[in-house]
């Protein structure tokens, strides 16, 4: 009996520190607890061989709770890193949003510098912080896409998953593509 208590606090020992243990290392002492438990029994008559079963039972149970106790954890921590990643997203967009308000404002005002020194006939200002100058290049200008010709266009072709879902499940073979079904953990 002394020997059996010493199991059980050795299994509190291990199991009190879950937050230390991985699931891993939590589902390898599950399987080695009921390991433990089959030994003990025989597989024909199912009767104990062994009093410390009842021991390793209750180990199973410690185990099985730190193992709820873990995925708790694991879950709690997946909905803080989605709460942080929307957070930076939604920041992400309102920084895009202001980025491009600025770049907006900077070609604004960049047309009116080029048009006032333009209008004044100065190609050339040099102060101590900056120096204007023009260069010339050469832009084409598309006022109407609809009439350029089919050869002077990208054409991007991308699978619509959608319609290859529905064609699927209405039986056609769609040659390069299959559904799969897949298992997404949910969390709330």
């Amino acid at each position: 009996m002394l020997q059996n208590n010493q199991k059980i606090e050795n299994a509190r020992a291990q199991t009190e520190g879950v937050e230390n243990r991985s699931l891993y290392e939590i589902d390898k002492a599950v399987l080695n607890a009921i390991n433990n438990v089959y030994s003990k029994v025989d597989g024909e008559t199912g009767e104990l061989l062994d009093a410390s079963v009842v021991d390793d039972l209750k180990e199973l149970d410690v185990l099985r709770l730190d193992r709820k106790t873990k995925l708790e954890n694991i879950a709690c921590y997946i909905k803080n890193l989605e709460a942080d990643a929307a957070a930076i997203a939604s920041e992400s967009k309102k920084l895009a949003d202001r980025a491009k308000r600025k770049k907006s404002r900077a070609e604004s005002l960049r047309k009116y510098i080029t048009n006032s020194m333009i209008t004044a006939g100065e190609f050339e200002v040099e102060t101590l912080r900056v120096a204007l100058s023009f260069r010339k290049s050469e832009a084409v200008e598309i006022p109407d896409e609809s009439v350029i010709s089919h050869k002077y266009c990208n054409v991007t072709y991308k699978p619509d998953k959608k319609a290859i879902k529905e064609a699927i499940k209405n039986g056609q073979r769609v040659r390069g593509a299959a559904l799969v079904e897949n298992q997404n953990l949910q969390i709330k």
